[in-house]
């Protein structure tokens, strides 16, 4: 999985490394959505991330996370990678 972050590296981090102690493969690269400039380096990372971490050229899924949707019920929730908050 490639996540990206804006401002909270650590966060990104964080769950990364949650993504990978549940057995997943994943990666946090920077994105700053708030301009066009920095999109052809991040193109560039991700092509670097596919092929020195999934020995790759493609992805097979795009998912956008909007903001203000908690991640127990995004994506990687109802992958199974992160189990859903105790109530």
């Amino acid at each position: 999985m490639i996540l990206t972050y804006g401002r909270n590296q650590q966060g990104a981090a964080d769950t990364a490394a949650a993504i990978e102690k549940a057995g997943g493969t994943a990666v946090a690269l920077h994105l700053d959505l708030g301009g066009s400039d920095g999109f052809d380096g991040f193109r560039d990372s991700v092509a670097e991330a596919l092929r020195t971490i999934w020995n790759r050229d493609t992805f097979d899924h795009l998912v956008n996370r909007v903001r203000g949707v908690p991640p127990e019920e995004g994506p990687a929730s109802a992958s199974g990678l992160i189990p859903p908050p105790s109530r």
